[in-house]
């Protein structure tokens, strides 16, 4: 797991963990990694798109903060946070 550079917006650079499962070790197998089986994209990203979505919603006062903070609607973000069950902490 490492960090890379996944966005830049003007002097903001976001760095992210992204762990694909030691995909850059492939055994024998094309579903076994040193790391563990290896996840599809959708799995990933989903997977990507909670951590983030809870990271927001510790730091933030409430969804709509988070949506204007991610540059994305309230309902979007509302509709996330249902499907992946997350609540404010």
């Amino acid at each position: 797991m490492g960090y890379k550079l996944i966005k830049e917006h003007y002097d903001e650079v976001v760095y992210a963990k992204m762990d694909v499962a030691g995909a850059n070790n492939l055994k024998e197998s094309p579903e076994e990694t040193e790391a563990g089986p290896i996840r599809s994209l959708k799995e990933i990203m989903n997977a990507y798109e909670k951590e983030i979505l809870a990271d927001m919603m510790r730091k933030c006062q409430n969804a709509s903060e988070a949506a204007r903070l991610l540059k994305i609607n309230k309902s979007t973000i509302s509709r996330k946070l249902a499907r992946y069950n997350i609540k404010k902490k």
